[in-house]
């Protein structure tokens, strides 16, 4: 009978070691950072993100419900976003970027980009690239600035009244000339060439950022194929530029930015990328941002006949933008920021540690991706009141001076990690509307309805398809 419990004891402890084997107990959470368990083991919470419309939107629906830190999954890796001055101080020294949030536009921009550069080689090509979009680099560019800002008039000027101007697409025609005249030489001053390349752009632009929403090309469909064209044609055109520029190289104390990474002996892949990676950054964030600024202005007639006042007295009715002129155009500098802000033009960052770390209290294991929830912070009831309305007072230097510092902080965070081209944006943007408003008065045509698009930047546009239309009066 003993040796009948013994036995009976012993297989009860064997069924019970198997059914921990084979069934083991839950682990433990990944992060006490509260949010939403992933729905589907691969993809994660994207079904999610995509019933949103965007990964912007899914997280000011998950900081609404779970406050300032929150945690969601991205694909099968766990994320953590925060939204708050506070935390961003805890994580603003943090230099490396998580690659899994960025991936989707590694088909535009290659895996070899500056974008993917994490460590002492991300610090050491940001050495070597930063200086190309710095105060005496721009200083060089004030006269192009000022050029493409004088024929933009001249053109809209020449136009028929009441002829319907498409916003969006204006401003990033005037944006790309920026960027392609002062760093990638000769090649895109062919008309035909620049809009070939703004053509193929919006169409890969498009597409990446309905991936980043969770909308993905089926593998082999027409889309996938057209996406694959248009994007080894923006290469080919940047490798065109490339050679271009080798055969015609610049003279001493001239060089721009493409003669900078020439001149670095990069491998022909690392070239490619930083360059049209450059190319894309140099002009999407500060086209959209011009396009913002005009429309909000459309929106607030006194804001623009101020803006217009402002920018008369200060530089004149006709005559050149200088750096000086900038300076002093502080009613401008508070349309641009409101302009940041309302537009949510950046709506995340993402930082990436490999060590185990705290931040707000909670252990973040190490490899895990931290998004900068800068768009939902932009729009904090705490820090603006009524956030949504556009009001340049809010940086009024009164404003300004009540407020943390990191409350606005609109092309990131993370010291040399910050947008390298966000001195380039602003000025370059400053002499564009001080040139477009001291022109015209603009309006939009009417009956439009217009929309807020998010994607890893935020566009305006018009909720039948296409772009907004505007209408310009000579002043």
């Amino acid at each position: 009978m003993l040796d009948f419990a013994i036995f009976a004891v012993t297989f009860v402890v064997f069924l019970i070691a198997l059914l921990i084997y084979f069934y083991p107990t839950a682990p433990p959470k990944a992060t006490t950072v509260p949010g939403v368990a992933p729905s589907d083991p691969v993809k994660g919470n994207l079904d999610e993100i995509a019933d949103a419309g965007s990964l912007h939107q899914f997280l000011v629906k998950l900081h609404a419900e779970f406050g300032d830190i929150v945690s969601f999954y991205y694909t099968d890796q766990l994320c953590v976003s925060i939204a708050s001055p506070e935390l961003y101080k805890e994580h603003q020294a943090v230099f490396d970027r998580p690659p899994l949030l960025f991936q989707l536009f590694e088909p535009l921009i290659t895996a070899d980009s500056i974008q993917y550069a994490n460590g002492a080689d991300g610090r050491k090509r940001r050495d070597l690239t930063d200086r190309c979009f710095g105060f005496q680099a721009l200083q060089n560019h004030v006269a192009v600035f000022n050029k493409i800002s004088r024929e933009l008039v001249e053109k809209l000027s020449d136009c028929p009244p009441n002829e319907h101007i498409p916003l969006r697409s204006t401003c990033l025609d005037t944006a790309m000339k920026g960027i392609t005249i002062t760093s990638f030489g000769d090649f895109f001053q062919d008309d035909k060439a620049l809009s070939d390349m703004r053509r193929d752009y919006d169409h890969v632009w498009g597409d990446l950022e309905s991936r980043l929403g969770g909308i993905m090309p089926e593998p082999g469909s027409n889309r996938e194929k057209e996406f694959d064209e248009a994007q080894e044609r923006m290469q080919n055109a940047i490798r065109q530029a490339i050679k271009q520029r080798r055969a015609n190289p610049a003279d001493q104390g001239q060089e721009i930015f493409l003669d900078v990474l020439l001149r670095a002996n990069y491998p022909e892949s690392r070239l490619l990328a930083d360059a049209i990676t450059y190319f894309v950054g140099g002009f999407h964030t500060s086209g959209n941002l011009f396009a913002w600024a005009v429309f909000f202005l459309t929106q607030d007639e006194k804001v623009q006949e101020k803006l217009a006042d402002h920018v008369t007295k200060i530089v004149g009715k006709t005559g050149d933008v200088t750096m000086d002129h900038i300076a002093d155009m502080t009613y401008l500098r508070q349309v641009l920021d409101e302009t940041l802000r309302v537009s949510v033009l950046a709506p995340f960052a993402a930082r990436v540690q490999d060590i185990d770390v705290v931040l707000g209290g909670h252990v973040i294991p190490k490899g895990t991706p931290v998004v900068h929830a800068l768009g939902v912070s932009l729009w904090s009831e705490k820090t603006f009141p009524n956030p949504e309305v556009f009001n340049p007072d809010n940086f009024s230097a009164e404003n300004v001076k009540n407020r943390h510092r990191n409350a606005f902080q609109p092309f990131g965070f993370a010291g040399r990690r910050v947008c390298p081209g966000q001195q380039f944006a602003y000025k370059e943007v400053a002499i564009f509307l001080a040139w477009f408003v001291r022109a015209f008065k603009i309006s939009l045509v009417p009956g439009q309805e217009t929309e807020q698009v998010f994607g890893l930047v935020s566009h305006v546009a018009n909720k039948n398809g296409g772009d907004v239309w505007l209408l310009v009066e000579r002043r």
